[in-house]
């Protein structure tokens, strides 16, 4: 009797966590749509974006390209992404990492880069 308590109380725990789990990837699918209907939006913006400049200036693609790689160096590593530097917070003087909007030490707002 005890066993079946104890073995019904284990199934239901589990059950429980498999809920909570299954809400999380729900909430996840939902999550990456939502990227990459954003993903999609900015490669379109872009490709609107260059097509107008390549248009009406005299940028060639080898200039594009080679901006491109001097942004993406610009942390050191030619990954094809921007990683936020680290900023100096303005009122206390420490180092801010580059993701946070808000200075984690006192609550201003950074400005600038180290």
């Amino acid at each position: 009797m005890i066993w079946d308590w104890l073995q019904q109380s284990q199934i239901n725990e589990t059950q429980h966590g498999l809920n909570r789990a299954e809400r999380a990837d729900e909430r996840l699918r939902e999550r990456i749509g939502e990227l990459e209907t954003r993903l999609d939006a900015m490669a379109l913006y872009t490709a609107a974006l260059w097509e107008l400049v390549s248009t009406r200036t005299s940028i060639s693609t080898d200039e594009f390209h080679a901006k491109v790689e001097e942004i993406d160096l610009r942390d050191g590593v030619q990954d094809g992404r921007i990683t936020p530097q680290p900023r100096t917070c303005p009122s206390c003087k420490r180092t801010i990492a580059g993701r946070h909007a808000r200075c984690i030490y006192c609550g201003a707002p950074p400005t600038g880069r180290i």
